[in-house]
């Protein structure tokens, strides 16, 4: 089976199974292909932060500066 689409690809890796579905209630039909991207993780600098995500703050930060 052979589709247009529209756009650009935006990640180069291995492709997965084609997956299409139809929404009832858009009434429009939908397709996905999962793929397996490699990521660098080497970081680009030397500090590390701190993240913490709370209940009343949406998040924390803290930098090994003190900032």
């Amino acid at each position: 089976m052979k589709l247009n689409f529209n756009g650009k690809l935006k990640w180069v890796g291995k492709q997965g199974t084609l997956e299409m579905f139809y929404d009832n209630a858009r009434r429009k039909w939908y397709a996905k292909i999962p793929m397996v991207v490699k990521v660098n993780n080497k970081p680009k600098g030397k500090m590390k932060a701190g993240i913490d995500l709370g209940v009343v703050n949406l998040a924390t930060v803290a930098v090994q500066d003190g900032s």
